[in-house]
């Protein structure tokens, strides 16, 4: 087709078909709005869609409780300089706080950075996330990052690259450091494989929310359902078919100019209103259908971001699943990024030591983990300290270690009525 739509020997669009058309060309392109973490971010801020999912993720990464655990022996270490840290990150930033943001922008930004101020060659007196909307990288032709340029905020500066060993490190001045939370990446545009945002494959369902939205408020403000083919009249010249076609787009394209009531000056200008309500165009069903798309992109289960599928039965399976298919996968990318990070400035080997979280701290697995632990010891399979071990208790040291099973079974064709009872019923 031509698209050249103003020539004479070319089929016209009207403007509708052409307003159309155009808006195929962007959702087609959409995946540029979350390509960039100002163009992400800014989906979270205005599309309702996005932040209510995102934000049930958050809220419950933010409820860890940080802990090490000895690969050698299974032992959960509770208070160590470096759990305290994680704890109480810095001046006026909570635990809460710093695990929320860094689940944001991994669920947003598909990677996180985070700050660590004092003497690199120490453990850090501080640490804080920091927003990846500040941050810019400079790379080399095949990916190397040589430079983390921070351009704003109170971590503002140029970290510079420095192999050492095994590591790549990003040093300021030797007395801030910046650390790379990587994501999963698929594009093969992305030389520095540090990830890319979940809203890439949701563009056209969020760009759809975004402007539909725009679209109802529009037409309130405005008072008018204007949806119009305008004829124009008459063999006329190239230029002013495309000056007048040029100044109806503009006055009546897009979801802002929404009930616009258009009043031309011209007898040679025919104009056919057809007033579709968003009833007509089936609007309410694709809203839902874009909420739902974006709530399955990130895990988040159908019952807890829509009332209507919400009952009391379904509330606990729904908290669990939002944790197996939302909150857990975030959580396992922080944490590993905070070990390849950290570790190395407390002296902590990767291969001893794991930073996991203590799943018994969270409300949302609270009925799971009861019911698991119960299912578990009734079973017999495991020792008192094992299942101690599940909840971060100490070991106790008489009979923990015993494997106790219920004293009403014994084995297959065995004689139970032995010893002081050898009497048997028939």
């Amino acid at each position: 087709m031509n698209w050249k739509f103003w020539k004479k020997d070319s089929p016209r669009l009207t403007v509708k078909q052409s307003l159309y058309a155009q808006e195929l060309l962007h959702l087609m392109n959409s995946d540029t709005i979350a390509a960039s973490a100002s163009g992400a971010m800014k989906l979270f801020r205005t599309s309702s869609a996005v932040s209510i999912p995102v934000r049930l993720i958050a809220h419950n990464v933010g409820m860890i409780t940080p802990v090490l655990k000895n690969d050698d022996d299974g032992a959960v270490v509770l208070d160590t300089d470096f759990i305290r840290l994680l704890k109480n990150p810095r001046h006026g930033v909570s635990s809460f706080l710093f695990f929320k943001s860094l689940a944001i922008y991994q669920s947003i930004v598909g990677k996180g950075y985070v700050w660590a101020g004092g003497n690199i060659n120490r453990p850090p007196i501080a640490i804080d996330k920091v927003n990846p909307v500040n941050v810019h990288l400079n790379t080399l032709s095949d990916g190397t990052i040589t430079e983390i340029n921070v351009t704003t905020g109170p971590y503002q500066g140029t970290y510079k690259a420095e192999i050492q060993g095994t590591r790549v490190r990003y040093i300021l001045n030797n007395f801030a450091e910046i650390g790379i939370i990587p994501g999963f990446s698929s594009r093969s545009d992305d030389r520095s494989m540090i990830g890319e945002s979940p809203l890439l494959a949701v563009g056209p369902e969020i760009q759809q929310l975004v402007d539909g939205a725009t679209h109802n408020s529009s037409l309130l403000k405005n008072g008018g359902t204007l949806s119009t083919i305008f004829s124009l009249k008459g063999d006329i010249a190239d230029d002013q078919f495309e000056d007048a076609a040029s100044a109806i787009v503009a006055k009546y394209q897009g979801p802002n100019k929404a009930g616009t009531i258009g009043v031309v000056a011209a007898e040679d200008v025919d104009i056919k209103q057809f007033g579709n309500t968003p009833k007509d165009l089936d609007f309410e069903k694709l809203q839902k259908l874009a909420r739902k798309i974006v709530a399955l992109q990130y895990g988040v289960p159908i019952a807890l971001v829509d009332n209507e599928k919400a009952t009391f039965s379904n509330l606990n399976t729904s908290n669990e699943m939002l944790f197996d298919n939302g909150c857990e996968p975030v959580i396992t990318e922080i944490l590993n990024g905070l070990e390849f990070f950290l570790f190395p400035r407390f002296k902590m080997e990767i291969d001893r030591f794991d930073l996991t979280f203590d799943r018994t701290s969270l409300p949302i697995l609270r009925q799971r983990f009861i019911r698991e632990l119960k299912e578990r010891r009734e079973a017999g399979v495991e020792t008192p300290n094992e299942l101690r071990s599940l909840i971060n208790r100490e070991p106790i040291s008489e009979g923990g270690d015993d494997l106790y099973w219920p004293v009403t079974q014994a084995p297959i064709g065995s004689d139970v009525f032995t010893g002081d009872n050898p009497e048997v019923m028939d």
